[in-house]
């Protein structure tokens, strides 16, 4: 539409033209438009069968693309490849006899319940069913739900009328925004909900600040009797920051530097691959965390040509527990960023990210502290670069897999003219960064206050 139709009146104005013109010449255009309510019709009821097609294909939604991955099968021999180079060392993995799970993909045509009608009495006799099971073991916190549950009376607002006392039912549809003051219930009413829904078969996710809070929501989750599951980033790095974390976390528990204890939930965090425990060879190559899940190597064909396949162990290894665990979950707990993971070929058949599923599936999505949730997404939405003054930043890329490298033997490489001027210019690069810095922090802070106070600028961060 042209810019000269942005208004309703210029709209209207246009549609008085085109009557106007059919009307004048005797003719009868290929739509009626009623100039007060723009409503428009065709005038012929035979429709154009581009149209009938067009309108079919927008109807539908567009095919997923398929993975086309195959499980390697345990009862042959099989192979790992220690890299990506065809001269790369290869571990052979030999026949393996014993019992293993048979591979299972998420739903993709499950149907969302719509409206979710609780039952306040229903979330109050199950607080107390809650405190009745804690007090079964006095090692664990008491968390006092029904008490909790009887301090807070919750308020729904209707337009026009102001605050209500809901007494009855607990209605969730389209949006809802839970609001209260800190210690007036909100977190109570969230773990509730949770077990309510669990124990009626919805399907849910939570996303909370971080994935600590999320492994402690799923402990309490799962000794409440909900099916539960961890969504959580797949990457390396990713899952080496959480166990990270989580050895931090039991180290500091007691005088022992965490030995002989653990945490509720620590096993969804697992790093190694089960695989060399199913070989003969000599597996001191094997790196830490390292898990061929994708590309296990097996022939196939009349030529037996080696190919990539799905790892047959990938239903009861350790490393996948937390993606596994969600196929029966019906309650999922994670971090907002875990929504962008793409779902693994062993899991489903289809190319799609586990957002993608959720919107597709579930009944309810529930986020805890929605403007860090937004703050998270617009910084995971814009590109940045560490220059300098942290673990990634361009400058220590470049000193360490650059720079250094010429300096502690790979000299030889600079008789090409070319990585020789490459070099010098990234050595003039580190030099110009060192005075950047150094005139960041000799800058008057005041200075720079009053040059760029209330502009919108992008955010720069010295480290």
């Amino acid at each position: 539409m042209s810019l000269a139709y942005v208004t309703h009146q210029s709209v209207k104005h246009a549609i008085a033209l085109y009557n106007n013109y059919h009307y004048s010449n005797n003719t009868q255009g290929t739509y009626e438009i009623d100039i007060e309510t723009l409503h428009f019709q065709r005038t012929d009821a035979l429709e154009d069968s581009q149209i009938t097609k067009a309108r079919q294909i927008l109807s539908n939604p567009l095919p997923y693309d398929t993975y086309g991955f195959t499980v390697a099968d345990p009862r042959q021999p099989m192979a790992v490849a220690l890299g990506e180079d065809s001269t790369s060392v290869k571990l052979d993995i030999p026949r393996i006899s014993a019992p293993i799970a048979a591979h299972r993909t998420h739903s993709l045509n499950r149907q969302p319940r719509g409206k979710i009608r609780i039952p306040l009495k229903e979330l109050r006799d199950l607080a107390i069913e809650m405190d009745e099971r804690e007090q079964q073991y006095p090692e664990r916190r008491s968390g006092n739900w029904a008490d909790r549950f009887e301090r807070f009376d919750l308020m729904v607002s209707e337009a026009g009328k102001g605050l209500r006392k809901e007494d009855d039912v607990l209605e969730l549809e389209d949006i809802k925004h839970l609001i209260g003051l800190p210690g007036s219930g909100k977190t109570t009413l969230l773990v509730l909900i949770a077990v309510w829904l669990g124990l009626h078969a919805y399907k849910a996710m939570f996303v909370f600040p971080s994935i600590e809070v999320a492994r402690q929501y799923m402990a309490d989750l799962a000794f409440h009797q909900v099916k539960v599951g961890m969504l959580v980033g797949q990457g390396d790095e990713t899952r080496r920051r959480h166990a990270d974390n989580i050895a931090e976390a039991i180290a500091a528990i007691g005088n022992n530097g965490g030995f002989a204890y653990s945490l509720e939930q620590a096993e969804v965090f697992g790093l190694n691959c089960v695989l060399p425990a199913f070989s003969t060879a000599d597996m001191s190559l094997w790196g830490f965390g390292y898990a061929p899940c994708n590309e296990v190597l097996q022939g196939g064909g009349k030529q037996g040509k080696m190919k990539k396949c799905l790892c047959p162990l990938w239903t009861m290894c350790g490393r996948n527990k937390a993606q596994r665990d969600l196929l029966d979950a019906n309650i999922w707990v994670g971090h907002v960023r875990s929504l962008d993971t793409q779902i693994s070929p062993h899991a489903t058949y289809e190319q799609l990210r586990y957002f993608e599923l959720i919107a597709r599936t579930f009944d309810l999505v529930v986020f805890d502290e929605g403007d860090m949730v937004q703050k998270v997404l617009d910084d995971y939405g814009a590109a940045t670069l560490s220059i300098s003054g942290s673990e990634r930043s361009i400058h220590r890329v470049i000193l360490e897999q650059i720079l250094n490298r010429f300096a502690r033997g790979e000299n030889y490489r600079l008789f090409d003219r070319d990585i020789e001027l490459y070099s010098r210019d990234l050595a003039e690069f580190g030099n110009h960064n060192t005075s950047l810095i150094t005139t960041i922090h000799n800058m008057s802070a005041s200075r720079v206050k009053e040059r760029y106070e209330n502009q919108l600028l992008t955010v720069l961060t010295d480290c």
